[in-house]
């Protein structure tokens, strides 16, 4: 659930993070996931949709925020199911595929990979 500023996304009951989109001074996106390509990223939201769907739910909805770093550009994600109970989060930090990749399913957070493996 976001807050009524917008700055911050709710994943659990005392627990926040940054709006993405606050974040985007280069681009910004917030809506349905289609409208966003998920660039790099594509196999693992194919993977994740997959293993949702077992469970009858798939994620929605996302925030996107592009911004320059100290030497590139950095892309920050959080895409939700249609409750807010399934969170994936990317952070995309030095180089293509590196930084924060994980999911929160209902309140309790995993990196994907391990989440993956769990579900599969």
């Amino acid at each position: 659930m976001e807050s009524s500023t917008g700055r911050y996304i709710y994943i659990k009951n005392g627990y926040k993070i940054i709006n993405p989109t606050h974040e985007g001074r280069l681009y910004k996106y917030e809506g349905n996931l289609d409208g966003y390509d998920f660039p790099n990223q594509r196999k693992n939201l194919d993977e994740i949709q997959e293993v949702l769907r077992k469970i009858g739910k798939k994620l929605e909805y996302v925030y996107v925020g592009k911004f320059m770093g100290e030497k590139r550009m950095k892309t920050i994600f959080l895409a939700r199911d249609s409750e807010g109970n399934i969170w994936w989060r990317k952070h995309e930090g030095r180089s293509e595929g590196s930084g924060e990749n994980v999911i929160y399913e209902y309140g309790k957070k995993y990196r994907l990979s391990v989440w993956l493996k769990m579900r599969k």
